[in-house]
């Protein structure tokens, strides 16, 4: 009598520590990315932007005017895959320009290289593929669904062959 009872426990207690285990696995699978690293794979979209940048000034040969602030019409993507490291993305943005002038600047940038992150994960390296130029990305906010990113790019304005250079910030939610 007591090998069934004792056989009946063991095999409810099997099923229950194999019900357990699975639920931790399950847990285990679905923990967010803790490094840097592995937050940036996959699909994100930028949803605003900052710059601050100058434009030589028509009126007065040799001064600048300075444009600051949010950016309109933002809109931009970027594709993370690891091994191999690579990025494709896109910023897209209207810098709003000060009266008397009337009017944006829209501004297309397009990219696409390998990546790599510093090893203080505050910084993220992008290799173009084209010039292999470096971009440097300082990392302001990393967390699993949101990054917020600031760097100096160098950006073309359309019809007048200016190519300056802004400091820029900006935010990637996950999508």
């Amino acid at each position: 009598m007591k090998t069934p009872f004792l056989s009946a426990l063991l095999s409810i207690t099997a099923v229950i520590g194999g019900l357990t285990g699975c639920k931790e696995d399950s847990d285990n699978n679905n923990t967010p990315p803790q490094t840097l690293e592995e937050r940036l794979v996959g699909e994100w979209t930028m949803t605003e932007l900052f710059y601050d940048t100058e434009i030589p000034n028509p009126a007065v040969p040799g001064t600048t005017i300075p444009l600051s602030g949010n950016a309109d019409n933002v809109s931009g993507d970027f594709t993370v895959t690891q091994n191999p490291n690579e990025v494709d993305y896109t910023l897209i943005f209207s810098v709003t320009l000060p009266p008397p002038l009337v009017g944006g600047v829209p501004i297309n940038i397009a990219r696409s290289g390998t990546w790599t992150v510093t090893g203080d994960e505050k910084r993220v390296i992008v290799e173009d593929a084209n010039s292999g130029e470096l971009i440097l990305y300082d990392v302001l906010v990393n967390e699993p669904n949101r990054q917020v990113w600031a760097s100096e790019v160098p950006f073309s304005i359309p019809g007048t062959g200016l190519t300056l250079t802004s400091d820029i910030e900006f935010t990637l939610e996950r999508q």
